[in-house]
């Protein structure tokens, strides 16, 4: 299901392509997941310019999927 709301992004490396938007308001939350307060950008997935790129503190409308991750393992290591 592809939620769509309102962003301010919040850094962007131009070096590398990418950055993280925050949501505003949060949301999600149901069916058992947390709720989402940022996404992951890829300049790819940037609409409506000749270049994709975003510049920190721009306010940006995002088109977003929520994909459940397997739960943080901190502090373990493979061995």
């Amino acid at each position: 299901m592809t939620t769509t709301t309102a962003g301010t992004v919040r850094s962007w490396s131009a070096d590398e392509g990418w950055g993280v938007v925050d949501l505003d308001p949060v949301v999600g939350g149901g069916s058992g997941l947390p709720a989402v307060r940022d996404v992951w950008a890829h300049f790819s997935a940037v609409v409506g310019r000749d270049v994709g790129y975003l510049v920190p503190g721009e306010r940006v409308t995002v088109d977003w999927e929520d994909v459940p991750h397997p739960p943080r393992t901190a502090g373990r290591r493979a061995r």
